[in-house]
């Protein structure tokens, strides 16, 4: 008797439930994590479910319109098939992850992008009341920094406090590279930094993060780390994804949608956002046109 493929991928919850746990949580490129977000769910019900639990937990953001055409909708409308009442509740953090050593990583480089570069975190907050921490992660080839061979991990960690009054926030960075890497030097710290943060200036020390080198994974690898204040001020980016996020929760899919559309809106603006400071003294705006990532060309970002 010939079994079904779903048939032959019926294992019990607890090992499913590794399976997709080491799966979910290991390091995959947007179009690999893409692959397997659209494939687990249609194994079987066991599957879909345990699936469901993991990646409305942690979510990992593949790509710009995941947020915004995907989550939101769902999450205005309440009907997912796959996720049913869980969003977006279940939230507890965020990841997103670039793999710059491969040539097909676009979308989720515009995703690393569109995030890092928002001025507050408003909307996530609203819609996602029990979201911790936002994971902003990069790999690209240390020949474009160091002019040697091996890669470059970077990890930027922005923690959400539970208090929405509070707009400063923790924000970690961790740098990897290769242990054969030369001495790095305050230039090349700000440099890997701005990267991590498309753009944006922080606060880190650079001189903390070289004073923290330790060797890790066996010798092959020095890692560095340091924590500095990041801080939200007001506005959004021309994607509205902020506003997108807030109006989600904030307004129903309903007959009287369209009617309440400009009360969201006033809302938004004289509520949400005269609250927080119009800029940041240790942040600028970033200009449309510029390219975080310009050594991938062989041009390091100035």
């Amino acid at each position: 008797m010939m079994l079904s493929a779903s048939e032959k991928l019926t294992f019990p919850p607890e090992i499913v439930d590794l399976i997709v746990s080491e799966i979910w949580s290991s390091t995959m490129s947007s179009k690999d994590r893409t692959h397997f977000m659209t494939t687990c769910p249609l194994i079987n019900s066991v599957w879909q479910d345990v699936y469901a639990t993991h990646s409305s937990r942690d979510v990992y953001i593949p790509t710009a319109n995941y947020l915004q055409s995907y989550l939101c909708v769902i999450i205005q409308s309440q009907k997912s098939a796959i996720y049913g009442s869980r969003l977006p509740s279940s939230v507890r953090t965020m990841t997103c992850y670039v793999d710059l050593t491969r040539m097909d990583e676009e979308a989720a480089k515009d995703a690393y992008v569109l995030l890092t570069n928002l001025p507050n975190f408003v909307g996530f907050r609203a819609c996602f009341a029990s979201l911790q921490r936002l994971s902003f992660n990069l790999q690209f080839p240390a020949c474009y920094i160091l002019g040697i061979s091996g890669v470059i991990n970077t990890s930027l960690c922005i923690f959400l406090d539970p208090d929405r009054n509070i707009t400063v926030h923790r924000a970690d960075f961790h740098v990897e590279v290769p242990s054969h890497a030369p001495r790095l030097q305050v230039p090349v710290i700000d440099n890997i930094v701005r990267a991590m943060s498309s753009g944006c200036k922080t606060t880190l020390d650079p001189i903390m993060m070289i004073q923290s080198e330790k060797i890790v994974d066996g010798g092959t690898k020095r890692y560095f780390h340091a924590s500095a204040p990041w801080s939200e001020r007001r506005g959004d980016l021309h994607y509205y994804l902020n506003y997108s996020l807030w109006r989600a929760v904030a307004m129903p899919n309903s007959s009287h949608r369209t009617l309440l559309e400009p009360v969201s809106s006033l809302v938004w603006r004289l509520l949400l956002q005269q609250s927080l400071p119009v800029n940041h003294p240790y942040q600028w705006e970033l200009k449309s046109d510029f390219v975080p990532w310009g050594y991938i060309t062989g041009q390091m970002a100035v």
